[in-house]
């Protein structure tokens, strides 16, 4: 009796399954379609200097002499990158503002045979003969389709060529290299969605020696890294007022500030 029971229900259940109406395909599309969030626009400009910390970098490709390194900056008013892995897009300057271990003997450095002595007065009113860098800057004015290195081992790593100039010592070189980036993200505690927290990129271009005006090292190829990592701008006090829903807030130096 229990069996019959049994299946007298479960061709009852099937009846009203199938007299259920079936979802709609475009809604079915909506459920499964995840929403894409837009790309955001990270500015690289002199007035937002420490949301875009960089380094530009001079290595002798054959290893033989020591590299150079500069603490750098970002130096356009209005520069910008978007750091969309599939399109991506921007133009900026990083300006190389201090070379590291200038002082003392330079012969064995890349570059060190442009590193002169300039005499400068100090604060005290005294003069001094101090070591002065050749100025550096490299500028980004656009980016390829994405290109793939397949090594004979590892992992392929996909990058994109790059376009722009490069200004060393009072000269300015046309340049093409190859930039790699990433996004890092991190869950924002308002909204509790991973937002972006940063995008560091790697460029590369390779210069002949005398292109870059060496004399001494002339015949050597001289490897160009750019090493950058892009941050969000702050919040302006409207966005967190909008967050918040709350009363105005004057300013908002800090991503801190909206949490």
């Amino acid at each position: 009796m229990i069996r019959y029971a049994q299946m007298l229900w479960a061709v009852i259940s099937g009846v009203l399954l199938a007299a259920l109406p079936l979802p709609a395909q475009d809604e079915i599309e909506l459920t499964d379609k995840k929403k894409e969030e837009p790309v955001p626009v990270l500015q690289v400009t002199e007035s937002n200097p420490y949301y875009w910390n960089s380094s530009i970098e001079f290595y002798d490709v054959a290893g033989e002499l020591w590299p150079a390194f500069y603490v750098a900056r970002g130096a356009t008013a209005n520069g910008s990158f978007v750091p969309d892995l599939k399109n991506p897009k921007g133009s900026f300057t990083i300006k190389g503002q201090e070379m590291a271990m200038k002082g003392g003997c330079q012969d064995r450095r890349i570059i060190g045979e442009l590193v002169r002595t300039v005499q400068e007065i100090d604060k005290q009113g005294n003069t001094n003969t101090v070591p002065k860098e050749p100025p550096v800057s490299v500028t980004i004015s656009s980016f390829g389709p994405m290109q793939t290195f397949k090594p004979t081992k590892g992992t392929p790593q996909n990058y994109w060529e790059v376009e722009g100039t490069i200004d060393f010592d009072g000269k300015q070189l046309s340049a093409k290299g190859k930039a790699s980036f990433g996004v890092r993200k991190v869950m924002d505690n308002i909204s509790r969605t991973e937002v972006l927290a940063s995008a560091p990129m790697h460029i590369e271009f390779i210069k002949a020696g005398k292109d870059l005006g060496l004399k001494t090292h002339a015949d050597k190829q001289v490897k160009i890294l750019v090493f950058t990592e892009a941050f969000p701008r702050p919040a302006t006090a409207d966005e967190v007022k909008a967050v918040r829903g709350g009363p105005k807030v004057e300013e908002a130096t800090d991503v801190d500030d909206l949490r």
